[in-house]
């Protein structure tokens, strides 16, 4: 719904909202799999997954805090 928002309205808040939301639902399990296909052990699941959910709350934060 955020990315149909930006693609109305033209709104980069819209955008940055639906990257955020997007690297915490998809991103996280994509992350999570390519990392355990890789052959990464726990703490680097771990690792890859806190990046991805730090970049995805980046950019839900920048979308609500941006003028």
């Amino acid at each position: 719904l955020a990315y149909r928002g930006f693609r109305r309205n033209d709104a980069p808040k819209m955008r940055a909202l639906a990257v955020g939301i997007g690297l915490l639902t998809a991103g996280v399990f994509l992350t999570v799999a390519l990392a355990s296909l890789a052959g990464g052990g726990p703490g680097t699941v771990l690792l890859a997954r806190g990046l991805v959910t730090v970049a995805g709350l980046s950019a839900v934060l920048y979308a609500l805090l941006r003028t």
